[in-house]
């Protein structure tokens, strides 16, 4: 039965980082990132919101089909929908949500060093504000809980390789 293990977490929190020291060591799974889904949508005024849940339905009608082992990221939106998914792939592959846990000033502090100055990143820090006001990961826990979804933390400020064992014996 295929795994796939889903980093979700807020932006900043190290889950693109995580993901990529995690599949040099692990070629069998394939790196997803919502956002290669959501990034052709984007213009100069932003990613227009009434058009990401179509990119999201996308996403995961192509992780449904898909034959081999995944490490999927996505972030803290539409935690209902993404559950909900989640459940549902579960009852086919082997899902393990994992809550990436990291202090929110943390988080926005590293999107802020990472963008550049201007007009869009006073857009995008508006946009990251958002997200980062999301209550999580409680909201998602209570709706995974609701559903049966067996879910997992993990704590982005340990050493990489910690993190990295503790994605590996998920998958044991």
């Amino acid at each position: 039965m295929n795994k796939i293990l889903v980093l979700i977490g807020r932006p900043g929190a190290g889950k693109s980082y995580l993901t990529k020291k995690f599949i040099k060591n692990h070629q069998n799974f394939t790196p997803i990132d919502v956002w290669m889904y959501i990034k052709p949508l984007q213009t100069n005024k932003g990613v227009p919101e009434d058009k990401i849940l179509d990119r999201y339905k996308l996403m995961y009608k192509e992780i449904e089909g898909m034959p081999s082992d995944i490490l999927l990221e996505i972030g803290t939106n539409y935690f209902e929908y993404n559950i909900k998914k989640l459940y549902q792939l579960s009852l086919k592959k082997k899902v393990y949500p994992i809550f990436c846990l990291l202090d929110t000033a943390i988080c926005r502090q590293r999107c802020i060093n990472r963008t550049k100055r201007g007009e869009q990143e006073h857009k995008r820090r508006r946009a990251l504000e958002i997200r980062f006001k999301k209550i999580f990961p409680d909201n998602h826990k209570k709706f995974a809980d609701k559903l049966g979804l067996t879910y997992f933390e993990m704590d982005m400020l340990k050493p990489l390789n910690i993190r990295i064992k503790y994605l590996e014996n998920l998958c044991n």
